[in-house]
């Protein structure tokens, strides 16, 4: 495997056809393989952001994100709503405790920022 360094970070990337870029870390595509790539492609037309060495960022539109993080000790996911603006991040929802098989589902539902709730606020009336 080839090494990574941070100066790969932070960059837009495609995703087509399981064909990732060489510096991604395995954790990272082991996850875009989890969520799949239809909805890999449904949420970011395919284009991923690697934050760090744990975390992906797939932009959703209208200035907002889903990031998904991978906690190596429980080996479970984070799956974020964000809204990026002015290199401000805000969060907008968040879920924790994903199991591989539910991470495909909460990333739609992240991205889906318009009329699905998300997070701590799935409770509160769509406005």
């Amino acid at each position: 495997m080839p090494t990574t360094s941070l100066s790969h970070y932070g960059h837009d990337r495609l995703c087509a056809n399981r064909r990732h870029h060489h510096a991604t870390p395995t954790i990272l595509i082991t996850m875009m393989d989890q969520i799949g790539e239809r909805t890999l492609l449904a949420v970011s037309g395919g284009r991923y952001i690697v934050r760090d060495s744990e975390t992906l960022r797939l932009p959703a539109g209208c200035g907002y994100a889903v990031d998904v993080r991978y906690n190596r000790g429980d080996d479970l996911y984070e799956v974020t709503r964000a809204f990026v603006r002015d290199g401000l991040t805000y969060t907008k929802g968040i879920r924790t405790h994903i199991y591989c098989d539910q991470l495909a589902e909460s990333v739609w539902d992240a991205s889906c920022f318009r009329n699905v709730p998300f997070g701590v606020d799935e409770d509160a009336p769509l406005i």
